[in-house]
């Protein structure tokens, strides 16, 4: 796929999680495979979820440069950022929210998220399934390193 995406084939259905407790995608992740946006999307940048009411904000955290976004819940599983044209989608998380697929419908981007970088190999394989189920190129999915 090109640099800069799309990442999915918007044709195949896409869903968030309709279930979603947000008070426990709160705290810290790590993105440990993904099709980046932008310079602070790669793998291995450090984020922080804070949640409230109906928002919170993203505390992205890349090394060098990090960023803080305002975000309104705009509906299950679904994250409205402050300043961006796209809604961040839940696709999959695992039942302890230690995994996390994450993506946009237009298919911009796709993390897997861990509490831990050093995830579960079984956690990841399941969210790259749901990834690919929902039509993200798989082989974009970059890992800290690569």
């Amino acid at each position: 796929m090109p640099e800069g995406g799309p990442y999915r084939d918007t044709s195949a259905p896409i869903a968030s999680r309709a279930d979603l407790d947000w008070s426990r995608m709160a705290g810290d992740w790590t993105v440990v495979q993904g099709a980046p946006l932008g310079p602070l999307g790669q793998p291995g940048a450090r984020l922080s979820l804070q949640t409230g009411g109906n928002g919170g904000e993203i505390l992205i955290d890349a090394g060098s440069r990090s960023l803080r976004i305002p975000v309104d819940i705009a509906g299950p599983g679904r994250l409205r950022p402050a300043d961006r044209p796209r809604e961040l989608w839940v696709l999959w998380a695992d039942a302890d929210y230690r995994t996390v697929a994450i993506g946009t419908p237009d298919g911009a981007f796709g993390w897997i998220m861990d509490r831990n970088a050093a995830s579960s190999r079984d956690r990841v394989n399941a969210a790259r399934d749901i990834m690919a189920w929902y039509g993200y190129d798989l082989a974009a999915l970059k890992e800290s390193g690569q």
